[in-house]
């Protein structure tokens, strides 16, 4: 039976944890910008005239305990706006504690478009960066990223006004909500340099309580690719609370409160104990399952990766059968057109680099059977990466050079490595089963006359039944599976 011991399924959560953070600050962002037309809205672009300079501080909890704050503040500089905000949490994955920070800082012209933005992410170990500069109105974006194993600068094209959400609490201010109001904009998401639309509506208006006082309040709901994040605001647009869907809170505070720990009358949440799917069966070998039939509970809608492959979905019942190797495999590079796509480098997967080829060639050392190969890579990954629970936005290069990670960082250096020869290959993200529960995990699908899901992380060639595809691809894909946190569970209908 093979030893799980060692596995982070939480990890991949943790940097869920991360993304929901950017979800709570970032689709709540835009709302005040670039209304779409036929929406109606009562809100418009509008310059900064009548603001004054000032800052924000609000506390965040999890569950009622105390994990953090942040602050927001806004300055003129000449005819401009500079909006800096700082964020400062402590999760708990695995029973340790592990710091993030992120700081963000943007430009604004006068009527509010974006001019230049720096954005920094520290998370346990890790460090990222994205700075970008506008390059005209309704013109390109020039991104440069820092952290990934190299310096890389990244254009998106034709994206008019995206701004990054440290210009929230700034831009409400002096602005008129009314109930009804709807807006759908873009956000930029400086992390995956996703730009995707928020929809935006002002339910009602209520009374709720914050501290010692009692706000009369918009409440606003925000919908961002399924993801409901709510915020009050009064009628000066002061934000006093912010909630999303994983049991994130902000509360208004003033400095001292904000600054102060531990706070709330929760306990310390573990992220991997949130993140847990509960089995209604326990495998006492889950590494020899060959077949799993279940049913997916509270699934929300469409948008998922679940049939294709070795999964297939029919009627509500999914099957999942681990591969045979009853074929031949092909000859590398495997280059046809239908494959390129997996082929492709991206920020975080530096397809081609000199360092990832080369270590892809020295590991290889001739073989070119796309079976063999793929598997001699699998191999290599596994004993050459240290497992160690790692709060980052994992690029192959950098997994390459410090050689430590989890399941995301083990599957991004492996997706490097072997496109970097001509290797196809998916990045897929779902559940695993551990010890009674099912947990989110990261894992390959290599193509080698077929599609074939492995795990590196775990030493599977192929992977087990107990591997539930649920999205393929990057960390955009990868954020999909916020809205099943909390509501998701199984049916377990028979496995082998």
């Amino acid at each position: 039976m093979m030893d799980r011991s060692f596995l982070r399924p939480g990890r991949i959560f943790a940097l869920f944890a991360i993304l929901v953070w950017t979800v709570m600050m970032g689709a709540l962002i835009k709302k005040t910008y670039l209304p779409s037309p036929g929406l109606g809205s009562a809100w418009r672009v509008g310059s900064g005239e009548g603001i004054e300079a000032g800052e924000t501080w609000m506390g965040i909890y999890l569950n009622d305990r105390k994990i953090g704050y942040a602050v927001s503040r806004w300055e003129k500089e000449d005819l401009d706006w500079r909006v800096v905000e700082r964020v400062v949490m402590e999760l708990v994955v695995m029973g340790r504690p592990q710091p993030v920070r992120i700081s963000t800082s943007t430009l604004l012209d006068p009527s509010c478009q974006l001019k230049s933005f720096h954005f920094h992410l520290s998370a346990g170990e890790t460090e990222f960066g994205a700075e970008g500069q506008a390059a005209g109105r309704g013109k390109d974006l020039v991104v440069r990223l820092s952290g990934l194993g190299e310096d890389k600068e990244v254009r998106i094209r034709g994206r008019q006004g995206p701004l990054l959400w440290a210009n929230l609490r700034f831009l409400f201010r002096n602005r008129s909500l009314r109930e009804g109001d709807r807006i759908q904009v873009s956000l930029l998401d400086p992390a995956t340099l996703q730009v995707e639309g928020v929809e935006l509506g002002v339910e009602g208006r209520e009374r709720i309580k914050v501290g010692e006082k009692e706000i009369e309040a918009f409440r606003l709901k925000a919908n961002f690719k399924g993801i409901v994040v709510r915020s009050w605001i009064d009628e000066k647009g002061e934000i006093w609370k912010e909630e999303s869907p994983l049991g994130f809170t902000l509360v208004r505070e003033d400095k001292e409160t904000a600054l102060l720990k531990g706070r709330g009358t929760g306990r310390a949440e573990d992220l991997l104990a949130l993140a847990a799917v509960s089995s209604p069966v326990r495998f006492a070998d889950p590494g020899s399952i060959s077949v799993l039939r279940l049913r997916l509970v509270n699934l929300p809608g469409p948008g998922f990766d679940l049939d294709g492959g070795r999964q297939r979905l029919r009627d509500g019942t999914l099957e999942i059968r681990r591969e045979e190797f009853d074929f031949t495999a092909p000859t590398l590079p495997l280059r046809s057109a239908k494959l390129l796509p997996y082929l492709e480098a991206t920020p975080f997967i530096q397809t081609g680099h000199p360092e990832l080829r080369a270590q892809a060639l020295a590991v290889l050392q001739g073989e070119v059977n796309a079976l063999a190969a793929a598997r001699k890579l699998a191999a290599w990954v596994y004993e050459n990466i240290e497992k160690r629970p790692t709060l980052s936005f994992p690029s192959a290069l950098e997994v390459l050079h410090r050689r430590v990670g989890d399941c995301n960082e083990h599957t991004t250096l492996y997706a490097g490595l072997a496109r970097s020869v001509g290797l196809p290959t998916k990045i897929a993200a779902g559940l695993i089963y551990q010890k009674g529960r099912f947990y989110y995990h990261a894992w390959p699908e290599v193509f080698v006359g077929r599609w074939v899901a492995i795990d590196p992380t775990l030493n599977q060639f192929p992977a087990d039944a107990t591997h539930i595809r649920l999205v393929e691809g990057g960390l955009e894909r990868q954020a999909e599976l916020i809205k099943l946190m909390g509501s998701l569970s199984l049916d377990i209908l028979g496995y082998r």
